[in-house]
């Protein structure tokens, strides 16, 4: 408070040194005008207290109201005369010079008058057209194109397109190239293998009855595809001999199939040249009644009772190896091979063997990879499949063979 009270009387003492020296009389008083304050809203009633409560519930107050009003004293008249600002009234001048408008300064540039807006003037009045471009227009049939003044009145300058000129076709004699540039003739296409049908399931009863003599009992049409397919391979490698037939069988448990093709060569007047090699003795022994009930001699059957490999290298003992055995005959006109672990290694070792001996040839396969290596190895080699039965695989676990496949391969030999 003091400090407001110090400002004050500063500012009015230097108020009245700037009057004196600026040549103004003393000061006048004059009246200040009193603005007059409007009255302050009314407050707000007093919320009742606790003990207004109680006694308007009739009943006694054992404490006086905790909250007593506060008591605000009033500001002291001599400090209140400290506050005000001092009365010193301004010069005369002053006052005056501050009720007159002050003069415009000169511009230090032209003032810009506004731009004038343009006058709108006539319309344009469109060029008159050429007198007989009316009367073409109107006839729908002839619509003739505008004199040149015109489209160039109109038509805006586009530099023409220059697109290239079409001419009359014309056939060029292309002179064959000297044979120092020429480039080396292509070789001729490989002359296509022979196609033969495929096998016909009526074919299988005329097999049937080539070989036996009889139509196929109720046993053999129930047999399978694959087997019946075997019957019709059997019978059309007898029907390309000439005068002799050899046949080899790498494995023997096919006795009935394998009695009906020395009983089919007699039949067709040809010399029987069959070998026979199985391992297993039940098997064997079958076969070797069958064959002595049709009196077949030893140079007609062959029967042999050994291990088979493929190769003279995997040639064990008291083992038979299928290089060896086709490399004795002069040709195969059947080869069967049914024995496992002898497809692979007889594909991948002795393929032009094959090639140079075999005419007819059928796969009795037990896994995919037999089935795709002859698929790989004979197929590029010429060879046609004529019959394909996939073999059967028992999805358990480890998975095993449920049923023996078969293909039957024609050589380029056939």
């Amino acid at each position: 408070m003091a400090d407001q009270l110090g400002a004050g009387q500063d500012w009015a003492a230097r108020l009245k040194r700037a009057l004196v020296q600026g040549g103004a009389s003393a000061p006048e008083a004059v009246p200040v005008p009193v603005v007059e304050i409007a009255p302050k809203a009314p407050a707000a009633p007093a919320l009742p207290t606790a003990s207004d409560l109680l006694a308007a519930l009739g009943l006694p107050t054992a404490h006086p109201d905790p909250v007593a009003p506060m008591q605000v004293e009033p500001m002291p008249s001599s400090l209140l005369a400290l506050l005000e600002p001092a009365r010193i009234a301004p010069p005369p001048g002053l006052l005056a010079a501050l009720a007159e408008p002050a003069p415009p300064k000169p511009d230090a540039e032209p003032s810009r008058q506004p731009a004038a807006a343009p006058v709108p003037g006539p319309p344009d009045t469109p060029a008159e057209p050429p007198p007989g471009l009316l009367a073409a227009l109107a006839d729908p049939a002839i619509v003739p194109s505008p004199p040149p003044e015109v489209l160039r009145e109109v038509a805006p300058k586009v530099a023409p397109e220059v697109g290239p000129k079409v001419g009359p076709e014309v056939v060029l004699e292309v002179a064959p190239a000297s044979p120092a540039t020429s480039p080396p003739a292509a070789k001729p296409p490989r002359a296509a293998a022979r196609q033969e049908p495929a096998f016909d399931p009526a074919e299988f009863a005329a097999a049937h009855a080539a070989l036996l003599g009889k139509p196929p009992g109720k046993a053999a049409l129930e047999a399978g595809a694959s087997a019946q397919d075997e019957w019709i391979a059997l019978s059309r490698s007898m029907a390309g001999a000439s005068s002799a037939w050899y046949g080899l069988a790498l494995g023997g448990r096919t006795a009935n199939m394998l009695v009906a093709a020395g009983l089919g060569a007699k039949r067709r007047n040809l010399t029987l040249r069959l070998q026979v090699v199985e391992a297993d003795p039940e098997p064997f022994s079958r076969l070797h009644a069958a064959v002595m009930a049709q009196a077949f001699t030893a140079a007609e059957v062959r029967l042999l009772q050994a291990e088979v490999c493929a190769t003279a290298a995997q040639l064990a003992p008291r083992a038979a190896a299928a290089e060896e055995l086709l490399a004795e005959m002069p040709r195969c006109d059947y080869l069967r091979v049914s024995v496992r672990g002898v497809i692979e290694p007889l594909l991948n070792e002795a393929p032009e063997l094959l090639a140079e001996r075999v005419r007819w040839l059928v796969l009795a396969t037990r896994t995919r990879g037999e089935e795709h290596q002859a698929l790989t190895s004979l197929g590029r080699r010429g060879w046609q499949l004529l019959a394909d039965h996939p073999c059967g695989i028992d999805r358990l676990s480890p998975p095993r063979l449920a049923r023996a496949g078969t293909q039957v391969w024609r050589s380029p030999l056939a």
